[in-house]
C-alpha cells in the first residue's frame, strides 16, 4: 500500500514534470517567434536606414554638383560685370571726348 502510493506520487510528481516543461517549451517557442519578429523587424528598420543613407548621399552630391554650378555662374557673372564696367567707363570717356570736341567746335 505504502509503495503504491510512494508510486502514485511518483508517477503525479512526473507528470506535473513533464507539464512543466512542455509549458517552458511552448512558451520557449513563443518567446522564439517574437524574436524573430522583432529581428525581423529590426532587419527591415537595418534596410530603411540604409536606404536613406544612400538617398542623402545621392542628394549631397546632387546639391554639391548645384552648388558648383552656382558658384561657376557667381564667377562668370562678377568677370561679366567687371568687363561691363570696364565698357561702360569706356563709353563714358568717349561721350566726355565727344563733349569736348563739340565744345572745341563751337
Amino acid at each position: 500500500n505504502t509503495q503504491a502510493v510512494a508510486y502514485a506520487r511518483s508517477a503525479r510528481d512526473e507528470v506535473r514534470r513533464n507539464q512543466e516543461l512542455r509549458a517552458t517549451v511552448v512558451a520557449s517557442w513563443h518567446m522564439i517567434a517574437l524574436l524573430q519578429r522583432h529581428e525581423n523587424q529590426i532587419n527591415d528598420k537595418l534596410d530603411q536606414i540604409a536606404r536613406l543613407e544612400q538617398a542623402m548621399g545621392d542628394a549631397d552630391v546632387y546639391l554639391r554638383g548645384i552648388i558648383s554650378d552656382l558658384e561657376q555662374k557667381l564667377a562668370d557673372a562678377k568677370k561679366l560685370e567687371m568687363e561691363l564696367r570696364a565698357e561702360i567707363k569706356d563709353h563714358q570717356h568717349t561721350i566726355h571726348c565727344l563733349h569736348e570736341d563739340l565744345a572745341a567746335a563751337d
